[in-house]
């Protein structure tokens, strides 16, 4: 009786430290399979990509000529005052439209002067007449536009019509 209640402890035991064994490997395995996989699969995307560039396949270059497309465009967002003739004015149009948008009122706009950020940005400073939750409104629309802008200062004056005053750049050049 005695040898059966510590040959069934044993079993146990065993049964225990086994299931652990093999769950202990089979993670490490898995983890170390899965891994591979994944790099393996990245290392076939790339052989693809090399042939069909090498192939010059016609639905490689019509990709390539679409990425073209799209860094060119997305170029375009950013640098679109530096392409206008006259940055202040196309500024001033695209503001007054995102302003009027947001009811909100234009006060005053002057460019500035800023020797180390005036080498790649146009800068201008704003004041604006109107509601926060309408400027709240407005700084989304500029900051998150198809037209790339970049606000840098707000001062907010309180009073009976509440005046915000901004510091607004625009990109000159890319790089």
């Amino acid at each position: 009786m005695l040898l059966l209640k510590k040959t069934r402890w044993y079993i146990l035991g065993a049964v225990i430290s086994y299931v652990f064994i093999w769950f202990c490997l089979g993670s490490c395995l898995l983890r170390q399979k899965v891994q591979k996989i994944q790099k393996l699969k990245e290392e076939k995307e790339q052989l693809e990509y090399d042939y069909l560039r090498l192939k010059k396949s016609p639905v490689f270059l019509k990709k390539v000529g679409e990425t073209v497309v799209e860094v060119q465009e997305k170029i375009l967002q950013y640098t679109w005052l530096a392409k206008s003739p006259d940055p202040s004015l196309s500024f001033f149009e695209y503001l007054s439209d995102v302003l009027s948008r947001n009811k909100l009122v234009l006060q005053e706009m002057s460019e500035a002067k800023d020797e180390e950020s005036g080498k790649k940005y146009f800068i201008w400073t704003v004041r604006v007449e109107g509601s926060y939750q309408n400027m709240i409104k407005a700084v989304h629309d500029l900051e998150r536009g198809k037209k790339y802008l970049k606000i840098t200062r707000i001062d907010i004056t309180p009073g009976e019509k509440t005046v915000f005053n901004l510091t607004i750049l625009g990109l000159k050049k890319v790089g």
